[in-house]
């Protein structure tokens, strides 16, 4: 199935009323103290992580079936192993799955196609526009098809005959995967997830350790000076806010930050979206593009080091000084093309500085290090080249 048929599937099956099946899979609860650590196994899984009001950790696992055999269903929940135990003040949980379980899973029935041709992909733009920061939110709490367009209600289906037939909730198997996982606000949270996707319902507080090869994080807000955070190979990381901690995001393919705020983030081959920098951050990347929207009142200083990067900047709106530093790059600043050759020796040396108006406040400074990469800088508008 092309992946835009599969998202017309997924937009039309969210207007279906259905009457699912609903299978048990685990449900467990353990009492816990201010001093326990709660350790989650994850692989091919689908969770939800909230937080707990009664001091207990509490698992609760189903799965949602529509137009499943009882014979698929039993397979599938049979290739799901879990487990739970408490020892040593330490709550451990281990599941996987042979196939990735998904928030929601859409299957054709029998040997059914798609047919027809009722989408359309927005014109991409040549330019990178600024956004607010509710601009940024707004795109992590309605991530669903965002660029999707539908045209009309046509959607066919095709047997393996040939016949075409009008879609309806009995050609589609449905599966939803509900994972509720509720932590005490004072313990410990070690996540260790293999093609999992990780969803942080409530602005998580406590300490958190998460290592993720593979999948996606959503959250709201990740708030802990303490935190360690490390997602790779990751669909993508969304995040209204990160508030201290140390996150590190390799080949993740779409990252959207609201606001971070004394925040030291390292990052290799990503793109990310970052709504306002706030006090207390810095950046350090390979290869990646990163596009900073918004400065806070009093960011005081921001340094970036960076080496292939592309860095999008836009303007603070009070009063700020910029200054980069390095060599073979080039600069975009306001259409004007600014090109620093490379250093025989590799040395260094000050590229472009801007200082700011001695005689008003200064809400801080950017600093960016970099080599071998392009730095675009606007007040509203980013013209990119063709």
């Amino acid at each position: 199935m092309k992946p835009q048929f599969k998202l017309i599937l997924i937009l039309f099956l969210l207007s279906l009323s259905i009457q699912a099946q609903k299978e048990k899979v685990y449900k467990e609860v353990f009492p816990v103290d201010k001093n326990a650590t709660v350790v989650l196994d994850l692989e091919n899984t689908t969770v939800r992580i909230d937080a707990s009001t009664d001091g207990k950790v509490h698992f609760d696992y189903s799965i949602e079936f529509d137009n499943y055999s009882k014979k698929e269903k039993q397979k599938i929940t049979d290739e799901i192993s879990i487990s739970a135990i408490s020892k040593n003040n330490t709550v451990t949980l281990k599941t996987s799955s042979i196939t990735k379980v998904n928030s929601t899973s859409y299957t054709l029935s029998r040997n059914y196609s798609l047919e027809g041709n009722l989408f359309k992909l927005r014109g991409l733009s040549k330019d990178i526009k600024k956004k607010s920061k509710e601009d940024v939110v707004k795109s992590i709490k309605n991530f669903k098809a965002r660029e999707l367009t539908l045209l009309g209600n046509r959607l066919k289906v095709k047997d393996e005959n040939g016949k075409l037939m009008n879609l309806r909730k009995g050609n589609v198997k449905i599966m939803r995967s509900q994972f509720v996982i509720k932590v005490p606000p004072f313990v410990k949270l070690n996540i260790i997830g293999n093609e999992s996707q990780i969803t942080f319902g409530d602005d998580f507080r406590n300490e958190l350790n998460l290592n993720l090869d593979g999948g996606y994080v959503k959250a709201n807000a990740l708030v802990n000076p303490q935190n360690t955070i490390k997602v790779e190979k990751a669909s993508s990381f969304d995040a209204v806010g990160i508030y201290g901690g140390h996150f590190t995001l390799n080949n993740v393919s779409k990252g959207h930050i609201g606001s971070m705020e004394n925040v030291t983030l390292a990052s290799e081959f990503s793109k990310l979206e970052i709504g306002e920098v706030a006090k207390g951050n810095s950046i350090k990347d390979f290869n990646s593009e990163l596009l900073l929207y918004n400065f806070s009142d009093d960011f005081k200083h921001l340094e970036i080091l960076s080496e292939y990067s592309k860095i999008n900047l836009f303007s603070p709106e009070n009063n700020f000084s910029l200054s980069t530093y390095g060599h073979n790059t080039v600069h975009y600043i306001e259409g004007t093309k600014v090109v620093i050759q490379p250093s025989k020796s590799g040395k260094k040396s000050k590229m472009l500085e801007q200082k700011p108006d001695e005689s008003k406040d200064v809400s801080g400074e950017i600093y960016i290090d970099i080599v071998h990469g392009i730095i675009r800088y606007a007040e509203d508008t980013i013209k990119l080249e063709n």
